[in-house]
C-alpha cells in the first residue's frame, strides 16, 4: 500500500508542477487521476479486509473512507473515462495535451 500511495503522490506532484509552469498536463493529470482512484480503492478494500467487521462500523473511519474511495472511483471523471483518455493518447488517436491551457484566464487574473 505504501508504494502505491507514494507513486500516486508523485504523479499528483508532477501534474501540479506542470500546471504551475503552464506546460501541457492533461495526459499526466489523467494518469494521476486514474492511479490515485485505483490506489484509494485498493487501500480502503485492504483496510476493510484487515479490520473485518470493524471496517463496516461507522465508529471507525474505514467505512467513511471506503465511501469516498468508491465515489472517487465511480464519481466525477470515472476511472473508465480516464482509461479511454490515456489509451487514445497512447495509441495516437487523440493527443491528450492538445489543449495547452491557453485560455487567457491566468493572464486576466494577473492583470487585475
Amino acid at each position: 500500500m505504501a508504494v502505491a500511495i507514494e507513486a500516486s503522490r508523485g504523479l499528483v506532484y508532477q501534474a501540479a508542477q506542470l500546471m504551475d509552469n503552464e506546460l501541457p498536463r492533461s495526459r499526466i493529470a489523467s494518469i494521476a487521476k486514474f492511479h490515485t482512484s485505483q490506489t484509494a480503492k485498493f487501500c480502503t478494500d485492504t483496510a476493510q479486509q484487515i479490520y473485518c467487521g470493524y471496517g463496516l462500523s461507522r465508529e471507525y473511519r474505514i467505512a467513511k473512507n471506503k465511501v469516498y474511495a468508491e465515489l472517487m472511483f465511480t464519481g466525477e471523471c470515472t476511472a473508465n473515462v480516464q482509461k479511454i483518455l490515456i489509451a487514445e493518447d497512447a495509441l495516437g488517436y487523440k493527443m491528450a495535451d492538445r489543449h495547452q491551457g491557453k485560455t487567457g484566464l491566468r493572464s486576466m487574473a494577473r492583470a487585475s
